[in-house]
């Protein structure tokens, strides 16, 4: 029997206002009491009035899941995007940009300064990423400077995974073991890691490797020949047989790959630059000679760990190949394992606005333009229906999907050190204790959402126990569909709802309709899309301090 473990019923910190309430409401309240008070004392009744209007403005605009004040967010966001003209993107080009500039007629000012917008290095899911290492043959290590969050390096590992074939159950729930080992290391005031986004990608079969082989396997193409002789009719008959075998091996590789999909996995390690990064990076030598000396042995380390985890084959992936793989998820008309032609500087494809959608449209490996239509959405802890599970409860949205759905399926992590995790796990449960105890004292029903956000913190402080060598963690699953059409899209979108919602127990799947373009980096292999989380002044300093 499969190990049954707990998910289900976190939702975070609780907060000066408790758990049960959005970010939004809270932050609304806070300013309706500060703006009120002030009306109150220099109003006194008129302004008390509209205090409790104040309040309960807040209350309606942040009530139910697609909240007013959510809808008037998504809505302000898309008009400015279209008004500076960011909701466009095309891959910058010097020639345009200088032809662009140098345009002065006053008539086209609107319309230039759009165009000069669109002309970006990086897509918008990959804004503020460059390279600390892009060498040929060297592991990738990409810079992320995204706007507003800190800066981190990153490192995409191409696994095989650790279950091949039929496995027993005690052969899954080790392997489940040795994952939760990996994800603990990182957790230690040692490790200068400290995230990892697990991503499988779901698509058609990838023939660019089998065309590789083919054409190792087969002699030079010989010339085509004139003439009526002997050693004219066997040149004639070596080219007909050249042709006709690459078009035989290539007809099979259709009929095979017709409707079917194959899975590939990746695992994305990143480290944040912050000031232990730098002070251990000093001592390999000056500057990003030392960062790159440092992330050598980071990554050397990560990859035998990996090895260790029973992650099977392991290959680091080099900034070429990271590019490709980004390249495929936003044009899946382009092989995941054609690297030789992209540039890691300048992966991005065009792309156009398109409700509800990130709709790609640039040409493909044949030269024509195509279409594809991207869409993101996430399932926070949250929305998790409370209950058991087993290590492959993710499997239903892998494979058993009833249409062949291009998807992406990412799930990053944020480790928190064991003794953070303990702290904020007994602050939690102290808290939910309050709550019921207050709603006892004053005679109400204990509230359903209070036990079971109890509850969990129970089980996230048992897990923490000493001795468990446990860590604590911070994670978010998201999901990428992909399609040629907005019909199909939109099917495959109600198709991968219901699949999270029937068969995983989520609830709710948040689609990130106002900004689907910069949602698409959430399942690229970049790390993407969790903060570190907040820490106190005291485990900053014992990050600090601590020793390796």
């Amino acid at each position: 029997m499969t190990r049954l473990s707990v998910l289900g019923g976190e939702t975070g910190g609780r907060g000066l206002l408790g758990a049960g309430m959005s970010r939004q409401r809270k932050v609304g309240l806070v300013a309706a009491c500060i703006v009120g008070g002030f009306l109150t004392l220099s109003l006194h009744i008129p302004g008390a009035v509209i205090t409790v209007c104040l309040i309960i403005a807040v209350l309606v605009a942040t009530t139910g899941e697609n909240t007013l004040w959510t809808q008037h967010v998504a809505r302000a966001r898309l008009r400015d995007a279209a008004k500076r003209g960011t909701d466009v993107y095309r891959p910058y080009d010097a020639a345009e940009w200088e032809r662009l500039a140098s345009n002065t007629d006053r008539s086209e000012r609107k319309a230039v300064i759009r165009a000069l917008a669109a002309l970006r290095q990086m897509p918008p899911g990959a804004d503020g990423m460059g390279w600390l290492d892009m060498r040929a043959s060297h592991p990738g290590v990409a810079w992320h400077a995204p706007r507003g969050e800190s800066e981190y390096f990153s490192v995409c590992f191409a696994v095989t995974g650790q279950l091949r074939g039929i496995q027993s159950s005690r052969a899954v729930d080790q392997a489940g073991e040795l994952f939760g080992r990996f994800q603990a290391s990182l957790g230690k005031l040692s490790s200068l890691a400290s995230g990892v986004q697990t991503l499988t990608r779901v698509l058609p079969p990838d023939s660019a490797r089998h065309e590789a082989w083919v054409r190792s396997q087969l002699a030079p193409l010989p010339e085509r020949v004139t003439g009526d002789d002997e050693t004219a009719r066997r040149a004639r008959r070596a080219y007909t047989g050249h042709i006709e075998a690459v078009r035989s091996y290539d007809a099979l590789l259709r009929q095979m790959s017709r409707g079917a999909m194959i899975s590939r996995h990746y695992v994305i390690v990143t480290w944040r630059n912050d000031a232990r990064f730098a002070a251990a990076a000093a001592t390999k030598g000056p500057g990003r000679d030392g960062w790159r000396e440092l992330m050598a042995d980071e990554i050397a380390s990560i990859r035998r760990r990996l090895q260790a985890a029973g992650e099977g084959r392991v290959d680091v992936l080099t900034a070429r190949q990271t590019a490709a793989v980004i390249r495929n998820m936003q044009h899946p008309d382009w092989p995941i394992d054609q690297a030789a032609d992209v540039d890691p500087t300048l992966f991005g494809m065009a792309s156009d606005p398109a409700p509800k959608a990130h709709h790609v449209s640039a040409p493909g490996p044949d030269g024509h333009a195509a279409d594809w239509y991207h869409a993101t959405a996430q399932a926070v802890p949250a929305s998790i229906a409370t209950g058991p599970r087993t290590l492959l409860w993710l499997l239903p949205v892998l494979t058993n999907m009833r249409l062949p759905i291009i998807r992406t399926v990412s799930i990053t992590r944020v480790v928190v050190p064991t003794g953070q995790a303990k702290r904020s796990a007994r602050q939690d449960v102290t808290s939910d204790q309050a709550q019921q105890l207050s709603d006892r004292d004053k005679g109400r029903l204990v509230d359903e959402d209070t036990v079971v956000r109890l509850n969990a913190a129970k089980r996230r402080r048992a897990d923490l126990a000493p001795g468990t060598g446990h860590a604590g963690v911070e994670y978010l699953i998201h999901v990428t569909v992909s399609a040629r059409t907005p019909e199909a899209l939109a099917q495959a979108r109600r198709q991968m709802s219901e699949a999270f919602d029937n068969s995983l127990g989520i609830e709710q799947l948040e689609w990130f309709d106002s900004y689907q373009p910069a949602a698409s980096g959430l399942t690229w292999p970049i790390g993407r899309g969790l903060r570190p989380p907040k820490t106190s002044w005291g485990d900053r300093f014992e990050r600090r301090t601590a020793r390796d």
